[in-house]
């Protein structure tokens, strides 16, 4: 039970310091042949040389690069550009078509680990829109904080469960030959202390093992039981 709740506990800082990384809208409403403007504002001024760029993809590390800060500002529809003093940066995407829709990833580069927040794109056609929405409405939904919280979760788990996989097995296999090591070690000075007979046998002058016990006892027993046939024959 403790550990449960220190694993919540644990969970819940992560989900506390991912929150402030990135802010960025969950979902945008954009219409056919229109254009729509993604805003993805970060609150550490650090991060303010960082490569930015949107990639689209259902999964972040498999997601596929649109328009970057240090490479083409604009490719084909899409365009991005930043506010360094504002702490944004923003992608604009013009002549919307309904493949555009899908999810989208606002991403800063980072060594060892990016950050990223995710935005799903939403296109209609301009007759199902509500002629009492406002474009500001309409285009962009309220910012969510931390909606890339979970994910960051799991790519530290899953990297903290592959290590333990690929160290489960080295670790049983040290553990065996350790133990066995010991074992014939033990075994050995066993042997020396309680049949010190044994470390020489007569007829190769080689060292008995702890295996050869058993069978060397049972040889002395039938060579008595053969002397004591033999002194009765005699009597």
């Amino acid at each position: 039970m403790k550990s449960s709740a220190v694993f919540v506990m644990f969970l819940s800082a992560c989900d506390t310091v991912w929150s402030s990384t990135i802010l960025a809208p969950r979902v945008v409403l954009g219409t056919v042949g229109n254009s729509v403007k993604v805003h993805c504002n970060y609150s550490d001024g650090s991060y303010m040389d960082n490569a930015k760029y949107w990639c689209k993809g259902r999964v972040y590390e498999v997601c596929k690069v649109v328009v970057k800060t240090t490479g083409p500002i604009a490719r084909k529809r899409f365009s991005i550009s930043e506010s360094k003093h504002a702490r944004v940066f923003s992608v604009t995407l013009s002549s919307l078509q309904h493949q555009d829709e899908g999810k989208y990833w606002c991403v800063i580069s980072k060594r060892l680990r990016n950050i990223y927040a995710p935005v799903y794109l939403h296109v209609i056609n301009s007759t199902d829109t509500s002629p009492t929405s406002s474009p500001l409405d309409m285009l962009i939904t309220r910012p969510q904080e931390g909606s890339n919280a979970h994910s960051d979760v799991w790519a530290i788990l899953r990297w903290i469960l592959f290590f333990i996989m690929l160290t489960c097995p080295l670790a049983v296999c040290l553990w065996k030959s350790s133990a066995r090591h010991y074992c014939v070690t033990l075994c050995s000075r066993l042997c020396v202390r309680s049949f010190p007979y044994l470390q020489q046998t007569p007829q190769t002058g080689s060292a008995s093992s702890c295996f050869d016990i058993p069978f060397q006892e049972l040889d002395d027993v039938q060579t008595q039981n053969q002397n004591d046939e033999r002194k009765a024959g005699q009597d």
